[in-house]
């Protein structure tokens, strides 16, 4: 069974070159999404630190100066399973349709939900 496990930022590297470019609006939005909901889901690692999936929330977690994240060890993993788990992280994201109603839907749930909280200095 795979554990979460709290490490180090500093302890982590990334590994492989990764084929994905992560640029800084990117980096600077998964902060945001890290700053405002924690962060999830957890870095993939070896044991020695080298990242296997994960990579921008690694560079979002340094923008923010987080000391500790989350991590699971992907080391049960053979050298071309990582590559593949790595592939697919990729992929995923590529090959995500949308439900147009759907996230319209979403969308405006999350506006009246952001319309009903107190704005920040707000003592209602």
């Amino acid at each position: 069974a795979m554990h979460v496990v709290i490490m180090p930022t500093d302890w982590l590297v990334p590994g492989v070159p990764h084929p994905r470019i992560h640029s800084a609006e990117r980096v600077k939005e998964t902060a945001a999404d890290i700053a405002e909901f924690g962060f999830s889901p957890p870095i993939g690692a070896l044991g020695d630190g080298t990242i296997i999936i994960g990579l921008v929330r690694f560079l979002a977690a340094r923008s923010l100066d987080l000391e500790e994240v989350p991590v699971i060890f992907l080391d049960h993993l053979g050298e071309g399973l990582q590559r593949a788990l790595m592939t697919v992280e990729v992929k995923m994201a590529e090959a995500a349709l949308w439900d147009g109603q759907k996230l319209a839907s979403m969308v405006a749930k999350l506006a009246a939900y952001e319309e009903k909280q107190p704005a920040e200095g707000d003592a209602r």
